[in-house]
């Protein structure tokens, strides 16, 4: 029974830092996107405020 919970538990710890891990990394893609999107759209308004 001890054996079989300090499996569980290992599996559970593991199955918990791979979804940390993948939150983690899908975060740091839509950051990017972000980050992507927010320098095309400060290009794209660059000419109207240097205008206004």
């Amino acid at each position: 029974m001890q054996g079989c919970g300090i499996g569980f538990f290992e599996f559970w710890k593991k199955s918990i830092v791979a979804r940390l891990y993948a939150a983690h990394v899908s975060t740091k893609a839509v950051v990017r996107i972000l980050e992507r999107y927010n320098i095309r759209a400060t290009r794209e308004h660059m000419p109207v405020k240097l205008l206004v």
